[in-house]
């Protein structure tokens, strides 16, 4: 059987942190066995803002990996040449150059500031491309001009090409925070009609978005939820230090995903039941608004039960959900949420820990916890919903409830790579005929 040789574009590679990097870094490893050859593009000199070493250690070693340097026009406005436009939109008082720094970002980086790395990487790939007789081509987004360095070499070269979404584009929540409007709206519009058409298949992570790009005129999309590595946290013990009511949650917790109903519930649970209060610990790690941490200290009764960390590697991260007795899972509230379903959703699946979910209660993340009886999902508004779970999940606790999730073995990485390679290899088939 022939192998199927195929090139994956990425901005997000080791030593990258974050979750852009996971799904395709997990993928590539798997991939080979179902048959497909899987090298990576990825910049030589990134400016990411977050940093893993230990993610090298899970890169295939056989895996093929070409490097190209990239300019990045916002390195320049951050602080040792890093990035750090969250944090710029994070603040409430913004200076001349924060506010600088917005509008260059909103007016002329379309669709991003990796823009500029477009045309030189399209020059570099299109011969290499034909002398290591590459069958297809996948490019990763966001950021979303990885899409462009796609559609042009498969106008260049001929060679199939599959649009991955991890996240939307002209309805991507983080483009109202910027603030673009009038023609850049509809640039970013306009480049998105261009990819979506072009594409000979458009993957993304959830069936409402999938939806939602069908409504924009794709034709040929594709489901891949991101997913868990099988057996890696079966030597993590799940015991709380302390024996805590341990409410945890890790990565990023911006503004746009401050669950406002959960701290004022906590709070009063704290002041209904001296048991729960002398039990409870929030424990938060990874990227914190100051605005999120302000919000759970303007409760006099949670002072001193918050507990914070900064960025955890990959594997403490696990170690933490692993000993976690609920995991916080919290998404955007806006427009596009009911699709948004954090790579961070499947591991904390593997953890076999219960998940209290913050979001769109009709959403993808709600149905998965339903059909896998992960825990609960509630709306960012419900309160009485949010107490009814918390009691529940502390009456088990005390009670020392076991607790297993189920029919979730389809997010394993491995399944999820078998899944896509015969996708892959259907493709592939149809351009030979």
């Amino acid at each position: 059987m022939k192998k199927l040789k195929v090139l994956i574009v990425t901005y997000y590679w080791p030593p990258s942190a974050g979750g852009g990097v996971q799904r395709w870094l997990k993928l590539s490893s798997h991939l080979p066995e179902f048959g497909v050859e899987p090298i990576i593009f990825t910049p030589e000199n990134p400016a990411f803002s977050l940093k893993d070493d230990t993610l090298m250690r899970e890169v295939a070693d056989n895996l093929e990996v070409w490097k190209f340097p990239i300019w990045e026009p916002l390195k320049y406005f951050g602080k040792d040449g890093q990035p750090r436009q969250g944090q710029v939109l994070e603040k409430k008082k913004k200076g001349f150059l924060d506010t600088f720094l917005i509008w260059a970002r909103a007016t002329f980086f379309i669709p991003d500031p990796r823009v500029f790395w477009v045309r030189p990487s399209v020059r570099f790939l299109a011969p290499m491309i034909k002398s290591n007789n590459i069958d297809l081509i996948i490019t990763t987004g966001p950021p979303h001009s990885m899409h462009l360095i796609g559609m042009k070499l498969q106008k260049k070269t001929g060679v199939k090409w599959v649009a991955d979404f991890r996240d939307p584009w002209s309805q991507w929540d983080i483009l109202d925070k910027l603030g673009v409007k009038g023609w850049a709206r509809k640039r970013h519009s306009f480049l998105e009609q261009k990819v979506i058409k072009n594409c000979d298949l458009l993957i993304t992570v959830s069936n409402a978005w999938a939806a939602d790009f069908s409504r924009l005129g794709a034709t040929k999309t594709f489901v891949l939820t991101n997913g868990y590595d099988e057996h890696a946290m079966e030597s993590e013990k799940p015991t709380v230090p302390g024996g805590k009511f341990r409410l945890a949650h890790i990565g990023m917790l911006n503004e746009m995903r401050n669950p406002l109903v959960l701290w004022e519930v906590l709070s009063e649970l704290c002041v209904e039941n001296r048991e729960f209060a002398t039990s409870l610990e929030i424990y938060l790690a990874g990227i914190l608004s100051d605005q999120v941490i302000a919000s759970i200290e303007a409760f006099p009764e949670l002072k001193g039960k918050l507990a914070v960390d900064g960025y955890l590697s990959h594997g403490s991260a696990r170690r933490a959900m692993k000993t976690s007795t609920v995991q916080l899972l919290v998404m955007n509230d806006s427009g596009n949420a009911k699709g948004h379903i954090p790579g961070k959703f499947f591991e904390y699946l593997e953890a076999k820990r219960p998940i209290l979910a913050i979001g769109d209660s009709a959403g993808d993340v709600a149905k998965i916890i339903e059909d896998t009886g992960a825990g609960a999902c509630l709306g960012f508004n419900d309160k009485v919903g949010v107490r009814r779970a918390l009691e529940k999940q502390f009456a088990d606790f005390k009670a020392d409830q076991p607790f297993a999730p189920k029919h979730f073995d389809k997010y394993a990485r491995r399944s999820l790579a078998m899944k896509l390679s015969n996708r892959l290899f259907e493709i592939f088939i149809d351009n030979k005929r």
